[in-house]
């Protein structure tokens, strides 16, 4: 007994492992087939297969950038565009509430970069 299947694109009737029916996969190869947006949401976020729980610090700010609204100003003085994404707690996990896009200023004073290079420049 042959598991009928039907093409991804044109509904016709397959018998194969691929998911879509020969003249539709060669039309596919030249470019011509986009995805449909189907396929595409199910591979988004968790249901990707290169998704890690445990990811580094800057596969996870890369995270944040793709998925969190840059507003127009700093989320902290108001006046700049921002620049930065920002943990806010510390615990950089994939929280997308836990950031915060900052002007370069406003991250340097939120992190305390900028104390520490005001009384570097101050002894130097």
């Amino acid at each position: 007994m042959k598991c009928e299947k039907l093409c991804l694109d044109c509904g016709k009737k397959i018998n194969k492992v691929s998911i879509r029916c020969k003249s539709c996969a060669n039309y596919n190869r030249k470019g011509k087939y986009k995805w449909s947006e189907n396929a595409i949401n199910n591979r988004k976020g968790e249901r990707n297969p290169n998704w890690k729980d445990n990811v580094g610090y800057r596969g996870l700010h890369r995270w944040v950038r793709r998925n969190k609204p840059k507003p127009k100003l700093c989320e902290m003085c108001g006046l700049k565009p921002p620049f930065d994404v920002t943990n806010i707690s510390g615990e950089y996990e994939r929280n997308i509430n836990d950031y915060k896009w900052l002007c370069r200023l406003c991250h340097m004073k939120d992190d305390g970069r900028l104390m520490k290079l005001i009384k570097r420049n101050k002894w130097s």
